[in-house]
């Protein structure tokens, strides 16, 4: 929420995830600090699944004034699994929005958005991925100042298609250093969410992220003093000294976790824990990086392991032999008795892996012998035609396996995902996946980005060591989410 409380806000943005497994997210505060940065007041919601649609019509009718200029809905979070949890996600709702508001302009943004074309047809602009920079020009243009804003009309409406990572990438890492308000709600035991840096140095094969080989280090990290800002602020404001580090290699080099932990040092924190994604191969091939983030507090940590199979790992990039990878990762977690918890993904349909491979993987998680992966996932082969994406698809949503799988061996029959190569196709690749996870249930605990989730519902690290991972554990969390959408839905009603 906006720290001065104002009633008066320029636009509202409502953000939320389906569950908190992962802790709060950070789009809504970047936003809203970009913003400010330039003088506009906006106001964030990060919890709009937990409402109901007559509870968010409420909200809104008692914060759009006629000085608001939009409402804008992020869909990052939003898919064919949990498109029912978001209230906002019906052509009903937005018609009504529409019937009810017809000056405001109607935003709407994510990264791997799901049914786009419903979003570019209810939508007067979409932004796609990072949009600090974008935004601040959308608000200069509906405001009549003078703005660099570009913008595609698209297939499916009216609304105007916004290539942010393209055209409006981020110049200054330090721009990164996101400002969180008292209203916010965090406790002293909640993670928050950081950007230590953006982009990565590295161009792996499965990575559909926007800035991938960056050149030098200043580029995309952020200078440990401005790290340090941020997190000394947080813990004035809130004792936060828990994070979700957000970057989507954070051990790319041993230069960012240096700045880190200098930074640590400058905002005289008296303990920092962390959860973070994590290369495994860079841990062997530097060692080093082992004691400092068991030293910095690294705690959770989620690993793309992708298979334990030779030559489908080199298929995705992954050419360090899977030994030298799991000794690495078992000194990890030995490193200081287990405090850091791993999570590992697998890829189910990878060329050269079987089903019987698959198994024997399975086996081994379940077995006496895995001591360091303390939770895993199956995932089916995620792959995209390349021959049948959308104008409205950037090219940056497209991995290095993406534009060379047919060279792999994989084809599709006519449709952007439906794909098949001689062991698997797209449907049984998804049957394995999801026998896999189902007899996976209560066999793992909380680890990787659980480990987050864990702390923001208020669980002991001996708990946390203690607990499996079942549906009473989820509910509570979301109890947990429902109390807080409950307690700010009244102040929201009460206060403004």
């Amino acid at each position: 929420m906006n720290h001065t409380m104002k009633k008066e806000y320029v636009g509202i943005l409502l953000f939320g995830h389906n569950t908190e497994f992962a802790g709060r997210g950070i789009a809504g505060a970047r936003l809203r600090t970009a913003a400010a940065k330039e003088n506009y007041n906006i106001m964030t919601i990060d919890y709009v699944n937990f409402l109901s649609v007559d509870r968010l019509f409420d909200i809104l009718g008692k914060l759009i004034t006629t000085n608001t200029k939009f409402l804008g809905f992020s869909s990052s979070w939003v898919s064919v699994a949990t498109m029912h949890l978001y209230p906002w996600y019906t052509q009903e709702f937005f018609n009504k929005v529409r019937e009810q508001w017809p000056d405001i302009k109607i935003i709407t943004g994510g990264h791997d958005e799901f049914r786009k074309d419903f979003l570019l047809k209810n939508s007067d602009f979409h932004f796609h991925g990072y949009s600090d920079n974008s935004f601040v020009e959308f608000l200069k243009m509906i405001h009549g100042y003078k703005h660099t804003l570009e913008y595609k009309r698209t297939l499916f409406g009216k609304g105007g298609y916004i290539d942010s990572n393209l055209q409006y990438p981020i110049n200054d890492p330090d721009t990164l250093e996101t400002v969180f308000y008292k209203e916010d709600g965090f406790e002293s035991h909640h993670p928050l969410p950081i950007e230590i840096a953006r982009g990565c140095i590295f161009r792996c094969g499965f990575c559909r992220h926007p800035f991938q080989g960056k050149k030098d280090y200043d580029s995309y990290q952020r200078t440990p003093e401005s790290i340090a800002r941020e997190l000394k602020r947080n813990y004035d404001l809130f004792g936060t000294t828990r994070y979700t580090v957000l970057d989507d290699t954070f051990n790319d080099s041993i230069e960012k976790i240096l700045r880190l932990k200098k930074a640590i040092e400058l905002a005289k924190l008296p303990k920092f824990e962390f959860v973070a994604y994590i290369k495994a191969e860079l841990l062997v091939t530097k060692p080093e990086m082992i004691p400092l983030l068991n030293e910095i507090g690294l705690r959770g940590t989620f690993i793309g392991f992708e298979s334990f199979h030779p030559k489908a790992r080199q298929s995705v990039g992954k050419g360090t032999k899977i030994e030298k990878v799991m000794d690495a990762c078992k000194k990890l977690v030995e490193y200081n008795n287990g405090q850091v918890l791993i999570h590992g993904s697998f890829i189910v349909g990878l060329p050269h892996e079987t089903p019987e491979d698959l198994e024997n993987t399975f086996n081994f998680l379940i077995s006496e012998e895995n001591t360091f992966i303390k939770s895993w996932h199956f995932e089916a082969l995620s792959v995209r035609n390349i021959e049948n994406v959308s104008d409205e698809l950037s090219q940056d949503q497209l991995s290095t396996f993406d534009k060379t799988s047919n060279e792999l061996g994989y084809s599709f029959d006519g449709s952007a995902v439906n794909w098949k190569n001689k062991d698997w196709n797209w449907i049984t690749a998804r049957s394995v996946a999801e026998n896999l996870i189902d007899r996976s249930r209560y066999l793992i605990g909380p680890a990787g980005w659980k480990v987050a989730g864990m702390w923001q519902a208020g669980y002991s690290d001996d708990q946390m060591n203690n607990l499996l991972v079942t549906a009473e554990l989820v509910n509570r969390l979301n109890e947990q989410t429902r109390l807080r959408a409950n307690a700010e839905y009244n102040r929201i009603m009460g206060d403004l």
